[in-house]
């Protein structure tokens, strides 16, 4: 049998362990063996990693846009609460399925597999492209793909949405009002030679 403990040092101090207790039979005697394994660095790396996990979480929780954490293959594993904002799927609704096949609209599936390609090779990218809501509408976003790396290359990826559909539609408006004006110039000055 083996379990840990946590004991208490004469000076106060606090030291994990793991006790194993193991029956040893000798001749015709069976002994009782102890033995006694120091954890506490282990123990102190594992509370360590706890908090950065929970800060991470709680920063990708707070972050104002859209985040889906995908494993090696393309895989979602995680998103946040404004993926399911932007998109309209829930996490039991993404989670395990490929993000691909989730989001991305028919004719730009090329262009999908060529940036998963790119950033599996441990390139980030950035592009402005359209993917496809729960309820089929298109959205036009701003994505940032970020390779999550490992000892032997990566391992996942990081991958942000933006929805620039506002600005998008604003560039178009103001890209109609120079026109707009170019066309009204050019008839002043028609009618400016006309005179």
């Amino acid at each position: 049998k083996t379990k840990e403990y946590e004991l208490i040092r004469v000076d106060g101090s606090r030291l994990d362990i793991v006790k194993t207790r193991t029956v040893v039979a000798l001749g015709n005697r069976n002994y009782l063996l102890e033995s006694f394994l120091d954890i506490s660095r282990r123990k102190k790396v594992e509370k360590e990693l706890e908090v950065q996990r929970n800060y991470l979480e709680k920063l990708m929780d707070a972050a104002p846009e859209a985040i889906a954490v995908l494993d090696a293959e393309g895989r979602v594993v995680k998103i946040n609460n404004d993926f399911t904002t932007l998109f309209g799927f829930e996490s039991d609704q993404a989670v395990g399925k490929m993000i691909d096949e989730l989001i991305v609209p028919e004719g730009l599936d090329v262009e999908a597999r060529k940036i998963t390609e790119t950033v599996s090779s441990g390139e980030g990218v950035r592009f402005e492209t359209e993917r496809v809501r729960r309820d089929k509408s298109l959205v036009q976003v701003s994505v940032v793909g970020t390779p999550i790396q490992g000892e032997d290359g990566p391992v996942g990826v990081y991958a942000i949405y933006r929805d620039i559909s506002r600005q998008k539609a604003a560039e178009k408006e103001r890209d109609r009002l120079i026109t707009e004006l170019e066309q009204a110039q050019s008839e002043l000055r028609r009618l400016a030679i006309q005179d």
